[in-house]
């Protein structure tokens, strides 16, 4: 042990589990079910001690008595952890360390060095070089045992973070694949059956009165779903960055008077306020946020009761030119809030359907497309604020 007379390393094999001291390649197949340990030491009672306690709880082991070996040994099989003497001829510890941590698949294998060095300093550069922990020399072997299972559990953890998120993205591919699939073969279908239902009305004899309304229900639906299908699109477009831009200096007063204009009939009787000066101006895409304002203020009339408020304030602040919509809604519990302006987010139940749950998702983009940001401010049974900021000035001539 260190800070004791060193013995030379031994030549002579010491079997000890699946590895021997002087000849780590041995270890050829890794145990399946049981976690490996490489412990490297120039003493062969440190090694043989080490070993017999993680042989007792099952551990398959790997023995090194120099830094070379121990390189050799790694780059052969990674262990699931390393036990490191410093104190060690032609090579330290800290120079194997270095190394391990510079190769590929080995960075990630958690180093313990052990060692008669107990000067902050020595501790300080162990760390430095990519150790996760310190054990002191002469060390309690329930020391040991201890660190090297917090590290082991650690490691496990991390792993089964790693599948776990390996997972989701699988999953998350084969739901965009088939989102991608939708998005590209439903409109044609979906023009068939409008034409097809177009013809139909028209061929229908004038006292049909049922049937009239049958397919006046069922082309509704097939332009909702043309709708839809269109929205999918425009998200996708989005996401990739494939959406062409029309980006210029525009007054946001005007866009959000036409975009109210536009979805009018939904307010019913809820009566719309604007606030705000006669103009703001702006630069972005005049279709898309006038898309983003309609919206807003389309779920904002679904949100209100009858005979309720909604108020649209359009300023601007600093840099940044600003349009809210407010509601009387029911509000947005927390936990929801984070969430809302995610692709195919959860149902709320606080708040009446919302469509496709593609809206607020084609609003962030649409926004953040055109270097703005958006929000919600919401609180239960007091309505929900609804806000997006655009530049006020052009980046690129700025």
């Amino acid at each position: 042990m260190e800070g004791a007379p060193k013995t030379n390393p031994r030549q002579e094999t010491l079997e000890v589990g699946q590895g021997e001291v002087g000849n780590p390649g041995t270890s050829s197949a890794r145990s399946q079910t049981r976690e490996e340990l490489l412990i490297v030491d120039d003493s062969p009672a440190v090694l043989r001690l080490l070993a017999t306690l993680f042989q007792r709880e099952g551990r398959a082991v790997r023995l090194a008595a120099n830094g070379a070996l121990a390189l050799e040994s790694a780059r052969q099989c990674p262990p699931d952890l390393i036990l490191l003497d410093i104190m060690m001829p032609d090579m330290d510890g800290y120079e194997v360390a270095r190394r391990l941590k510079a190769e590929t698949g080995l960075g990630s294998v958690p180093i313990i060095f052990v060692s008669g060095r107990t000067e902050v300093g020595d501790k300080l550069r162990a760390f430095q070089q990519g150790g996760v922990d310190f054990v002191t020399k002469p060390f309690h072997l329930e020391e040991v045992e201890a660190r090297v299972e917090t590290h082991l559990a650690l490691r496990r953890q991390a792993r089964e973070l790693r599948e776990s998120y390996r997972a989701l993205k699988e999953l998350e591919a084969a739901r965009d694949g088939l989102f991608h699939m939708i998005v590209h073969d439903m409109p044609a279908p979906l023009m068939a059956l409008s034409t097809a239902l177009t013809l139909i009305e028209q061929d229908l004899p004038s006292g049909s009165v049922r049937a009239g309304q049958g397919v006046a229900f069922a082309q509704r639906a097939a332009n909702e779903l043309g709708a839809m299908a269109g929205e999918l699109l425009d998200v996708s477009r989005l996401e990739t960055g494939r959406m062409p831009l029309a980006r210029g200096r525009r007054d946001l007063v005007r866009t959000t008077r036409e975009a109210m204009e536009l979805i009018a009939p939904l307010a019913q009787n809820r009566p719309v306020k604007l606030l705000g000066p006669p103009a703001v101006e702006a630069v972005y895409d005049e279709d898309l946020v006038r898309r983003v304002v309609a919206n807003l203020l389309c779920n904002a009339y679904k949100s209100t009761p009858d005979g309720s408020e909604v108020v649209v304030e359009v300023g601007r602040e600093d840099d940044r030119a600003r349009v809210t919509v407010k509601d009387c809604g029911p509000g947005i519990p927390p936990g929801f809030q984070s969430a809302i302006f995610q692709k195919f987010r959860p149902s709320d139940p606080g708040r009446k359907a919302l469509g496709s749950g593609l809206g607020l998702a084609f609003c962030r983009l649409a926004v953040e497309a055109q270097g703005g940001s958006i929000q919600v401010v919401s609180e239960a049974g007091k309505g929900s604020s609804f806000s997006f900021t655009l530049p006020a000035e052009d980046a690129a001539a700025g």
